[in-house]
């Protein structure tokens, strides 16, 4: 058997195993891509939300708003469950800038200078690590569906052997039924012995034709 279905013991327990390895790569990935992004000399318009008091526009342009602010408190609060969460925040934070702030203008440099930073260490630290992760999981369900085929082999052996077993209780049952059907017979019809055959064959000669037919039928 290569491989048999997952139980839903079996995909709980991959699903809990792949949310314990997102929690890594947030804590240990996509953490430090923040604190960087964050120390940048141009990322100070981006740490806190924007203030609407001052900027009356801004909501009516930006439906989301995001700031590296709020990706860090979500962070810490475990907002986030998959790495993908995190970056389309990231991501927020300066498409809403671009959004706002007129192409040229020094905002919109900025937001667009830290998002290449971020895409670049994005490709070099995030995006290998998710795909190890995936890689992982669906190795560790190859894995799981081989080890649960093997037990259904195992216990459809034992069934087999059981089966057999009976069979085989079932055939030395009827061996000695007919054993004792065997005797049975041999008791109704003893052995005739040698001069009891001369005998009796003396005596059916010696009766007349009509007497032998009546013997015979």
């Amino acid at each position: 058997r290569v491989g048999a279905d997952l139980t839903d013991a079996d995909k709980a327990s991959l699903e809990s195993t792949r949310r314990a390895r997102a929690a890594d790569v947030l804590s240990r990935v996509c953490a430090p891509l923040l604190k960087l992004l964050a120390s940048h000399k141009w990322a100070f318009p981006f740490t806190t939300p924007v203030d609407t008091s001052l900027y009356a526009d801004y909501l009516s342009k930006v439906k989301e708003p995001m700031d590296l602010g709020t990706i860090r408190s979500r962070l810490d609060a475990g907002h986030y469950r998959e790495p993908r969460d995190f970056w389309a925040d990231l991501m927020r934070v300066f498409d809403n800038a671009k959004t706002y702030n007129p192409p040229g203008s020094d905002c919109f440099l900025m937001a667009q200078t830290l998002q290449e930073v971020a895409q670049e260490r994005f490709d070099k630290t995030v995006a290998p690590r998710l795909q190890e992760e995936v890689r992982a999981a669906r190795l560790e369900k190859q894995a799981l569906s081989v080890r649960r085929g093997e037990a259904l082999d195992v216990a459809d052996a034992a069934a087999v052997e059981a089966a057999a077993g009976r069979l085989l209780l079932r055939v030395d049952e009827l061996s000695a039924a007919l054993a004792d059907v065997s005797s049975e017979a041999a008791a109704l019809c003893p052995l005739v012995e040698p001069e009891e055959k001369r005998a009796l064959l003396q005596a059916m000669q010696a009766l007349p034709t009509r007497g032998l037919e009546a013997v015979v039928a």
